[in-house]
């Protein structure tokens, strides 16, 4: 604890002064927050199901996934996969219909 004797007697005592006594008693350290570069992440094998080209983005990696044809196979991030496979083409794409219309698929190995 900081007390008053301290700090020199002809210094005004002040909130300024016993911070920068603090500061200069203490170790301060900080704390850097990186993302760990060398983290990887699994890949999924998704299939194009539609007769078209596809391109899009990862939503969390920003990725751009091309897919040239129909049964094309493109190795996706596993943190981008689950978005993807929610993707549907047509107008009885919700709401219970029985042909959900999904662009991918996971292709199994």
């Amino acid at each position: 604890m900081v007390k008053k004797k301290d700090f020199e007697e002809d210094a005004p005592y002040n909130s300024a002064s016993v911070v920068e006594s603090l500061r200069s008693s203490w170790k301060m350290s900080e704390v850097a927050v990186a993302e760990d570069a060398s983290k990887t992440y699994n890949k999924v094998r998704l299939v194009n199901k539609i007769g078209s080209r596809v391109k899009l983005p990862g939503s969390i990696t920003g990725e751009l996934y091309i897919w040239e044809r129909s049964g094309a196979v493109v190795e996706v991030d596993e943190r981008d996969a689950p978005v993807l496979l929610e993707k549907r083409l047509g107008d009885n794409a919700c709401c219970g219909s029985g042909n959900k219309n999904f662009v991918f698929e996971i292709m199994e190995v």
